[in-house]
């Protein structure tokens, strides 16, 4: 519309300035169905688009009417939507959209910076301190009432007044200070603080929450709930059971309390046995014949007994006894109660004697024998072991000294303590070792030693093992005699070695599996002598033969022998142990 207005304008224009023989030149190429601009006087151009346009200024003059409109489509087509804006003298401006012939009505979207706000249909937001509200009364909530916007009394929601309405909350709200009237609650509810209730709490719930610690729920009909966590509470209500209190806590799955919060009843946690702490005291009870009665298990549970004779129960200090004789005991005598002095419940024995009737006195005959579980011997000798002899009176071994043993001395004969046991000293284990050393374990503690060497394996190999006696205060490199032998085939091969005693054939020691393994004695290395070494080695040599070998050696030196050391002739030893043994 506004375009062929233009248009209109334009053309009039040119007839005009034809009429006065001026003459208009156009610069530049123009687009069809755009407007005329004037550049200067008599130029004019292209208009340009909506995008672009040099027009610095429009005006419509329509008072009441719409001045300026602009549509989707020609007035000729099947449907248009159009937009036009008026303005009157004496009335409101307006902004209209219509649709025509088959166009949808639609409505009004306000683009700012990109951000769609759809108006009239619905807001894309509100901005608080801003938006106007035209109507309505200050502290009123907005509602939806018939898909409109309107109003509600919402008083009952701002702290320290009261008010009165039907509210509906959601979306877990946080409430506080008074509220009155009815509140009815669809879902879940949960309190963090304290809830008080002037008025009835009614509870109809029938959707149980999930499990979790930290619960106390009250329900309505419900059927009872499993409780997977500790440190809950439900009460509830069911058809069949009534009122309904269930727990769960780590020790004690429902406990009462009085006023002073001592417990007067708790069910240990998982059970169904209450137990009662205080004096559980029954009042009410009839009377008539007793079918059965109710007593104590080990465990202080209460389970059904037979009914007792004449006397229900017996009080220990405050029960009399009509008859009888003073410190008599009580026994049933043929299904009746009975008293007879103490002796005549107990009968002498071998070795054990009575004596007096009211107040029996028991004697033990000493010893006692061996027949009746005795040793038959009285105060035996100190640090002795008895020797038991059949049925005769035990006999005792004589006191040991330090690293004496018990040995048998054959069948028929006392076993007695005696000096040869080995003692385990020392253990030495090689881990990728220069050397396996021990300074500190031969003493004159004992008269003989074994050391014993198992599977030492070195980390080169065809090389020699080898053994260095500690004497001095440092190991000894010479003075060595002696050697070592072993079979080869028929022939017998020896060793003779000055700087060490060989454990094995000169470089015959393979690096693998299983070693070197053997066991080596030496006699009273304490006292300043010549002290021989023999034993015995077995080994794996070149091409996987096992071979053993014969030690027969010493340091050819006359001293104290305090420590030694094995190695091999090259590399270190890659595992293996060495243990020292003692013997007195």
């Amino acid at each position: 519309m506004l375009k062929k207005l233009l248009i209109s304008s334009s053309l009039a224009l040119l007839l005009t300035v034809s009429a006065f023989a001026q003459s208009v030149q156009q610069s530049g190429s123009v687009t069809r169905n755009h407007i005329p601009v004037w550049n200067t006087s008599g130029v004019i151009a292209d208009g340009g688009s909506s995008a672009d346009s040099p027009i610095t200024s429009l005006g419509v003059t329509n008072n009441g009417g719409a001045g300026f409109c602009v549509s989707s489509d020609r007035q000729t087509a099947a449907g248009r939507n159009q937009l036009c804006f008026g303005a009157a003298t004496a009335g409101p401006a307006t902004i209209s959209l219509q649709n025509f012939g088959t166009a949808a009505a639609q409505g009004i979207n306000f683009v700012i910076n990109g951000t769609v706000f759809p108006f009239p249909a619905s807001l894309a937001s509100i901005t608080v301190g801003s938006t106007p509200v035209i109507g309505g009364t200050n502290g009123n909530c907005l509602i939806i009432t018939a898909a409109l916007v309107g109003q509600q009394n919402c008083a009952v929601l701002l702290s320290g007044t009261t008010g009165t309405g039907t509210i509906v909350l959601q979306n877990s709200p946080t409430l506080g200070g008074t509220i009155g009237g009815n509140l009815s609650w669809s879902g879940n509810q949960t309190w963090t603080g304290a809830a008080t209730f002037s008025n009835d709490l009614l509870v109809n719930g029938t959707s149980s929450p999930a499990s979790a610690s930290g619960q106390t729920i009250v329900m309505g009909t419900v059927s009872p709930p499993v409780l997977a966590n500790t440190g809950q509470a439900w009460l509830f209500n069911s058809a069949a059971t009534g009122a309904n209190l269930q727990g769960n806590g780590s020790n004690f799955d429902i406990s009462i309390l009085n006023a002073a919060g001592s417990v007067i009843m708790q069910v240990p946690t998982g059970t169904v046995n209450p137990t009662f702490p205080g004096v559980l005291t029954l009042s009410g009870l009839g009377s008539g014949s007793c079918v059965n009665g109710v007593g104590l298990d080990s465990s202080n549970r209460t389970i059904t007994v037979s009914c007792p004779g004449a006397a229900s129960s017996i009080q220990i200090g405050t029960t009399t006894v009509v008859s009888g004789t003073p410190n008599d005991l009580l026994y049933n005598n043929a299904g009746f109660l009975g008293n007879a002095g103490i002796a005549t419940f107990l009968t002498s024995g071998t070795g054990i004697t009575i004596t007096g009737t009211t107040n029996a006195t028991i004697a033990l005959t000493t010893p006692v024998s061996s027949a009746n579980g005795g040793s038959g011997n009285s105060s035996p000798a100190a640090h002795t072991i008895p020797i038991n002899e059949g049925s005769g009176s035990q006999n005792n071994t004589t006191a040991g000294t330090t690293g004496q043993a018990i040995l048998s001395n054959g069948a028929g004969v006392d076993p007695s303590f005696k000096s040869g046991p080995w003692t385990l000293i020392n253990t030495l284990t090689a881990s990728s070792s220069a050397s396996l050393q021990d300074t500190t374990s031969i003493t004159s503690a004992y008269s003989d030693y074994e050391i014993v060497f198992t599977n030492l394996i070195p980390s080169t190999t065809s090389v020699s093992c080898e053994l260095q006696i500690h004497s001095g205060g440092t190991f000894q490199t010479s003075a060595y005699a002696g050697s070592g032998f072993v079979p080869n085939g028929t022939a017998i091969i020896q060793i003779v070695a000055s700087t060490f005693i060989p454990l094995c054939n000169s470089g015959s020691q393979v690096n693998s599996a299983p070693g070197i393994t053997g066991s080596l004695r030496i006699s009273n290395p304490s006292s300043s002598a010549i002290h021989p070494v023999s034993g015995i080695v077995t080994y794996n040599g070149a091409g996987g033969a096992i071979a053993q070998w014969i030690v027969g050696a010493d340091w050819n030196s006359a001293g104290v022998i305090d420590g030694f050391q094995f190695l091999f002739s090259a590399g270190n030893i890659t595992s293996g142990t060495v243990k020292i043994y003692g013997r007195l």
